[in-house]
């Protein structure tokens, strides 16, 4: 699934409502540390995400 189409669908089932939930909801949802670290380094390169994630950079949270 692509990134736009899980933030769709994320927002489309009311679970998210600011941009920080949804990425935190997309992190949560790796599959593997690799995916967490491609998927955070996205983010990070953001400039519009940048203080949040500088912010949460310790909440690293998987569910396997």
């Amino acid at each position: 699934m692509s990134l736009r189409n899980h933030i769709s669908s994320l927002a489309l089932e009311y679970r998210v409502y600011t941009s920080e939930i949804i990425i935190m909801e997309i992190l949560r949802g790796a599959k593997s540390d690799r995916e967490y670290n491609m998927l955070y380094d996205d983010f990070l390169h953001s400039d519009r995400h940048f203080n949040m994630l500088a912010k949460h950079a310790s909440l690293k949270v998987l569910e396997v």
